[in-house]
């Protein structure tokens, strides 16, 4: 029999649902967030872009 080092079967499996679905809620929030700061943006394409290519990487970094 193989026994993980470091934790339990019950302790590995409760940490990978925490895992998933801890970073689907944090994307949906972040995503959210974004979308409505994004609408408030009107027609200035520049602060569209960082936004854009910031948030994810923001979001990334929260989760990790």
């Amino acid at each position: 029999m193989i026994v993980a080092s470091g934790g339990l079967g019950g302790e590995i499996t409760v940490f990978f649902l925490r895992v998933l679905f801890g970073g689907l809620i944090l994307g949906y929030l972040m995503g959210k967030v974004c979308s409505a700061w994004l609408a408030k943006i009107f027609n200035d394409a520049v602060a569209e872009t960082i936004i854009t290519i910031a948030f994810p990487y923001v979001t990334y970094f929260i989760g990790e």
